[in-house]
């Protein structure tokens, strides 16, 4: 641009030194031989003509000179304005150009440091939706480690709480059955005592032998008194001459669980079970249905 500027001054002062010299040396040495003439003239007829047509003659000279002057400017302004007119017009279509490939070469790289930036951006975004994804999790495992602990001791707790209700629930069955049992046991006691005297009123003294066993195994189990119905025992066996299989059985097992408080009514069962006939019923091979008295032992002779 500096370079155009320069040109211009130069074509600028080259234009005027050609308006200065445009005049014809044959129309200056015109001017000055005609001056010469002029002033021979007036000199020679500075008698003849009067003031004031000398001064109009100088006026038309000098009026002649000025628009040849002038049309020689009006000539070279012309053509430095129409050359400037190019030369500007040449510079602002090419300045135009230029700029719209600077324009499309910017554009181009401000799509390329957009391109850049949105793809920075982007891993910068995915990075950071890691980090806060593994932050997250983290905050979730241990979040759900802390709730599985805290559930884990809740469930401990309750399990211990349950355990030992249901420990308390087993206790207290096992003391309500054992008391029921108890119960049980004593009414029992009570039935299998009656039901022996029923069966001695009645003169069957094996089956109320049976009957008192059961009493006094019973009262042995519950740790009641024994000597009762001991005493009943021993004197139905002393009234008997035989004993049933089963009963014998029972006895070996009351005399076995007896404690030494006992022992006197121990000796007198022993001594008169080996005085008894021990027998049992059995099929009877000749008729079909019916039982028939078996024994097994025979007091000896």
């Amino acid at each position: 641009m500096l370079r155009v500027i320069i040109f211009v001054l130069s074509m600028i002062s080259a234009s005027i030194s050609f308006a200065d010299n445009s005049l014809p040396v044959d129309t200056q040495a015109s001017d000055e031989a005609k001056t010469q003439q002029v002033d021979k003239s007036l000199q020679e007829q500075s008698s003849q003509l009067k003031e004031a047509e000398l001064y109009k003659l100088l006026y038309e000279n000098s009026k002649d000179a000025n628009k040849r002057l002038i049309s020689t400017m009006h000539w070279s302004i012309s053509l430095v304005a129409t050359f400037l007119f190019a030369l500007f017009g040449s510079q602002i279509f090419f300045n135009l150009r230029l700029g719209k490939e600077e324009i499309l070469c910017l554009k181009n790289e401000f799509d390329e440091k957009i391109t850049s930036a949105n793809s920075e951006l982007s891993n910068k975004l995915y990075l950071l939706n890691r980090e806060q994804e593994k932050e997250h999790r983290k905050e979730l495992e241990s979040y759900k480690e802390k709730s599985d602990k805290s559930v884990k001791s809740l469930i401990s707790a309750e399990r211990k709480s349950l355990q030992s209700i249901c420990e308390n629930y087993r206790k207290d069955n096992e003391l309500q059955n054992s008391e029921f049992d108890y119960k049980i046991k004593g009414i029992k006691i009570d039935l299998e005592k009656n039901i022996g005297d029923i069966w001695e009123l009645k003169g069957v003294k094996s089956n109320a032998l049976t009957r008192y066993i059961n009493t006094s195994l019973l009262e042995n189990e519950l740790g009641h008194e024994l000597k009762y119905s001991l005493s009943d025992i021993i004197q139905l066996l002393y009234s008997q001459s035989d004993i049933h299989e089963s009963d014998k059985l029972k006895l070996d097992e009351l005399v076995g669980k007896l404690s030494n408080r006992y022992e006197s009514y121990k000796d007198a069962i022993v001594s008169k079970l080996k005085m008894l006939t021990i027998y049992k019923f059995v099929d009877d091979p000749v008729n079909f249905g019916k039982r028939i008295r078996k024994n097994i032992s025979e007091v000896p002779a």
